[in-house]
């Protein structure tokens, strides 16, 4: 019983931190391709940017009777409580890092890791009421979206700065 509750409190931790995760993880895999890496930074803040204002227009509020991050043994990370959950900013930024990275390597296997990784996030942000599903699966479709438009404008660019060299 005992290593059963250790380990969800650790799959509650991958969950949690499931953004920043996936963002480490993008930085490590784009390292060595710096447009692209630049690329990625620079859309991930427009992309918290995008979820906070669609919060803010929404104005869809958190499910209530939320449980206590810290209660449950999870490292409250502390700052501004977001009241609105309209769409979820943690299944977004997964979302957003996955389908960037995807368009980048087309690699199954990252798509599955990071599916893993937002799988668990979903399943901690609905198991501690911080999020409907509804709320959720928006968050997944907006992230995965900005992380194809984000990869087209920097291929794009890429592809024009490269025509632009040969000429």
């Amino acid at each position: 019983m005992q290593t059963l509750q250790l380990s969800n409190i650790y799959l509650d931790w991958i969950g949690y931190l499931g953004p920043l995760i996936t963002m480490l993880l993008n930085i490590s895999a784009l390292w060595f391709q710096t447009p692209y890496l630049l690329g990625y930074i620079a859309f991930l803040v427009m992309n918290s940017m995008v979820n906070k204002a669609i919060k803010n227009i929404v104005k869809e509020p958190r499910p209530t009777n939320q449980v206590d991050i810290e209660t449950m043994h999870i490292f409250n990370l502390g700052g501004i409580k977001d009241i609105y959950g309209m769409p979820s900013g943690h299944a977004q930024s997964i979302a957003f890092s996955m389908s960037y990275l995807y368009f980048i390597q087309k690699d199954l296997y990252t798509v599955l890791l990071y599916t893993s990784i937002l799988g668990l996030t979903v399943f901690q942000r609905w198991n501690y009421k911080k999020h409907t599903i509804k709320q959720l699966i928006v968050g997944i479709v907006i992230g995965i979206l900005f992380g194809f438009f984000s990869y087209q404008i920097i291929k794009h660019s890429l592809e024009d700065a490269e025509r632009d060299t040969i000429l």
